[in-house]
């Protein structure tokens, strides 16, 4: 089983987008968890209106134009999609086991419609994958993106970063257009419209490493007019939330690129502060470098949270809510606060799991280049080790 961790080196890390990530993680934890107890500019900045746009703005950071098409693809390929289907490999036992016991009851079974199909839709077919379409969807992005920007780049007229940004933008506001039409009834089509509209997002992150980030700096002012342009959304266009997943934007077309724009913002601020003047923060960088174990991983660490409520028979637990609802939350005396729990078990358990599953990949690596070496000398007739 391969960990899901960016395995950013050490010589070139880039503490500011590291924490880019790891904010990015955390706020989708949150928006998981009920906000995790905490309610901190969410009321300016809701998650759900910017935090999975961030997440593809990272990636288009880290975007390499001077790869090879089919390399990249590969490389995508690797990271995303095989990824996805070794740890589909863990949940699908485990959801296996749980089901024939009684602890879990879904609506799906284990069968290779599930295994293989599914993931392209919801993905929550086994429960504890609900959170892992986005890795799916991001290779179909980032696939797009260069299938589309390299013949692009050769033409005079529009090689420029600023306007491939704008056709990519073009293509996104084409697919909340469509979701305003109802065009995404059709589960099958989500996954057009997921890579629509993720293409400027990309583009953007792209744009902002080559050309923007230069003039990027944080201060009070550039705070304070971030602060001003969202005042302005809010008392215009209110601070409206969506749905990537299933493309559901409640009718708007281009307000979710504006609130997306400036929740990307915030969170570069953030991290610009914390990478110029707080750095190293260990745990933070840990986090953002396996942020895509934490996306896979967060709502197994909500079920162990809940299963300790459920074995210590606490009052008031539902057990039915237990067994069906994978985002169920237990609020301890009617505190929402208490909320932080499942934020800090998604996290912790998935970091864990990560961890696991990492030195077992190496473990398995190594018995496996042991078994070649020794298979090539008893096919030489040689003497192994020992002899």
């Amino acid at each position: 089983m391969a960990s899901i961790a960016t395995g950013v080196q050490n010589r070139a890390y880039n503490y500011k987008l590291g924490y880019l990530r790891a904010i990015a993680i955390i706020l989708v934890v949150m928006g998981h968890s009920g906000f995790g107890g905490v309610n901190l500019l969410f009321e300016w900045f809701p998650p759900y209106s910017f935090h999975i746009p961030l997440f593809i703005f990272g990636a288009g950071y880290f975007y390499d134009d001077t790869v090879r098409v089919l390399t990249h693809i590969k490389k995508r390929f690797r990271r995303l999609v095989v990824s996805h289907y070794l740890w589909n490999v863990f949940y699908a036992t485990l959801f296996l086991v749980l089901t024939s016991t009684g602890l879990l009851i879904w609506r799906y079974s284990v069968n290779l419609e599930t295994f293989f199909v599914e993931p392209w839709v919801d993905d929550a077919q086994y429960a504890f994958t609900a959170a892992a379409w986005f890795a799916l969807s991001l290779f179909l992005i980032q696939v797009a993106h260069t299938l589309i920007r390299r013949p692009l780049k050769k033409v005079r007229v529009i090689n420029s970063e600023y306007r491939l940004l704008m056709i990519f933008l073009g293509l996104g506001l084409l697919s909340t257009y469509l979701a305003s039409l109802g065009a995404y009834s059709n589960l099958w089509y989500l996954n057009l419209g997921r890579t629509l509209f993720g293409l400027p997002f990309l583009q953007l992150g792209y744009l902002y490493k080559v050309k923007l980030e230069r003039f990027d700096k944080t201060s009070l002012l550039s705070v304070g007019i971030l602060f001003i342009v969202q005042l302005a959304f809010i008392l215009t266009i209110g601070t409206p939330t969506f749905s990537m997943l299933y493309m559901d934007f409640g009718g708007r077309i281009v307000e979710p690129f504006l609130t997306s724009f400036t929740g990307i913002w915030l969170c570069l601020q953030i991290s610009s502060v914390l990478a110029a003047h707080f750095s190293p923060i260990k745990l933070l960088r840990y986090i953002g470098d396996n942020s895509w174990t934490i996306m896979f991983n967060q709502l197994f660490g909500f079920w162990i949270l809940n299963s300790m409520f459920f074995l210590l028979n606490v009052k008031g637990f539902d057990e039915v809510a237990y067994k069906t609802n994978i985002y169920f939350e237990y609020i301890i005396g009617g505190h929402y606060q208490s909320s932080i729990l499942y934020l800090l078990a998604g996290i912790s358990v998935s970091l864990i799991l990560g961890y696991a599953a990492f030195r077992m990949r190496n473990r398995l690596i190594l018995w496996g280049r042991v078994l070649l070496k020794r298979a090539r000398h008893w096919i030489r007739g040689e003497p192994t080790e020992g002899q």
